[in-house]
């Protein structure tokens, strides 16, 4: 019997003792939005609420950045042609007629400081152009955070006592370096989402 094998009393701790509750984690990897498959995910969270995960990691490449070049950052897979026109349409207008009230502004100050008005700087079309890029980057950049986000609120509603870790692959570095140095705002948008919904 074991209890001739080894000595009595660690032979009764070793009968006596429970096994311990089996911890579950769940790994979700390379979901690559905006190219997401709904139905494999849809199946992970309809599989994943039985096994009750105490972990789930985000395990990299949740983005689909990684290698592309300007071409491939188009942002017709987010923003569709017309899409696009609108904007381009509604940021030029708003861009103009920030510089109209800025010109009518100084006219109505030189006027009554009994002056010439000055000339208010306005963009030129090259520039104006540029800000406009600039924009619908940051337009289309937003959109796929957003259904990233959209995939880990998923989970997060699933299972809102587990612990989530989002574990950065190159995906997310890559898309981190642009946007530090582009789009700033949207580094803070991540950080904010991920404390909102309590991801490591």
């Amino acid at each position: 019997t074991l209890a001739e094998i080894i000595k009595p009393e660690i032979a009764k701790e070793t009968i006596l003792s429970k096994p311990k509750d089996i911890e579950i984690a769940l790994v979700v990897s390379n979901t690559r939005a905006p190219h997401q498959d709904d139905k494999a995910i849809q199946l992970t969270l309809m599989h994943s609420k039985d096994l009750n995960p105490s972990k789930i990691f985000f395990n990299g490449d949740m983005i689909d950045y990684f290698n592309r070049s300007d071409i491939d950052r188009n942002p017709l897979r987010m923003l569709t042609v017309k899409d696009i026109a609108l904007i381009q349409s509604e940021i030029k207008k708003r861009v103009r007629d920030q510089e109209r009230e800025a010109q009518d502004l100084e006219n109505d100050a030189a006027k009554e400081e009994e002056r010439k008005p000055r000339k208010v700087k306005i963009l030129n079309d090259w520039q104006l152009k540029n800000l406009i890029k600039w924009e619908i980057q940051e337009r289309a950049h937003k959109k796929e955070l957003q259904v990233l986000f959209g995939i880990m609120k998923l989970f997060r509603n699933a299972h809102p006592n587990a612990e989530l870790t989002w574990i950065w692959g190159c995906q997310e570095y890559y898309l981190d370096k642009r946007l530090s140095k582009y789009h700033p705002n949207l580094v803070n948008e991540i950080d904010d989402f991920c404390k909102d919904n309590k991801i490591q």
